[in-house]
C-alpha cells in the first residue's frame, strides 16, 4: 500500500496568488492530499507556512474546525474569514460509484472570496452604476489590483481607473478603500480561521 502523500508549502512564497484555494482530500476520515499555494496561505494564515512541521495535519485540522458545525450537511457551502478577508468554502464530491481507489481524491474543496459580504446588485441599483461599472465594483471589493481588474475584463488599466472615478464620483468616495467602506457588510464569521 503506498504512503499517503504529503503536503509541502514548496512554492508558496513570493507565488502570484491566484483567486482560489483547492485541496483535495482522501481517506476515511478524510485527510487532504493536495493543496495548492493559495490554498496553504488562506488556511494557515498568520502562520508561515514553510515554518510549520506536520502542514498536512495542520490543515486537516483547519478543515474540521471549518466544516464542524456541518454536521447534518456536511458538504454544504461554508463561509468563514482568514485575516480580513471573507471567504466562502464549497466542496464536491469526486467519487464515481462505490469504489474508491487507494490514496485517489474523494472530495475537493474550492475556497474563494466571498462576494456574498456586498450584495452589489442592490448597490449597483442604489449608486446607478452601469454594467461595467457594477463588474468593477465587484472585483474591486474582492480585492484585486486595477491590473488584475484589467486582465478580468478585458480592458486597459487606464479603462479601469476611469471606472473607478464614476464609481467614486456617483458613491461619493474619494479613495478606493473608500469605495469598499460604503459597500461593505459584516464579514461572515461562521468559522473563525487564522486568529
Amino acid at each position: 500500500m503506498a504512503a499517503t502523500p504529503q503536503l509541502e508549502p514548496r512554492h508558496i512564497i513570493g507565488a502570484r496568488s491566484s483567486d482560489a484555494g483547492l485541496v483535495l482530500l482522501a481517506g476515511t476520515p478524510l485527510k487532504p492530499i493536495y493543496a495548492n499555494p493559495e490554498a496553504i496561505q488562506i488556511l494557515t494564515y498568520p502562520e508561515d507556512p514553510t515554518k510549520i512541521t506536520g502542514l498536512d495535519r495542520f490543515i486537516a485540522g483547519k478543515i474540521r474546525t471549518l466544516l464542524s458545525d456541518r454536521s447534518h450537511q456536511p458538504w454544504s457551502t461554508a463561509g468563514f474569514v482568514s485575516g480580513n478577508r471573507n471567504y466562502l468554502c464549497r466542496a464536491f464530491s469526486l467519487k464515481s460509484g462505490n469504489e474508491i481507489m487507494p490514496n485517489q481524491p474523494e472530495v475537493a474543496l474550492l475556497l474563494e472570496r466571498g462576494d456574498s459580504v456586498v450584495d452589489s446588485s442592490r448597490l449597483a441599483e442604489q449608486y446607478r452604476l452601469t454594467a461595467r461599472e457594477h463588474e468593477t465594483l465587484r472585483f474591486l471589493v474582492r480585492g484585486l489590483t486595477n491590473k488584475d481588474i484589467a486582465d478580468r475584463m478585458h480592458v486597459s488599466p487606464h479603462t479601469v481607473k476611469a471606472f473607478l472615478r464614476t464609481i467614486m464620483i456617483k458613491t461619493g468616495a474619494s479613495t478606493r478603500s473608500g469605495i469598499v467602506g460604503r459597500c461593505s457588510s459584516p464579514p461572515i464569521r461562521t468559522s473563525q480561521l487564522g486568529e
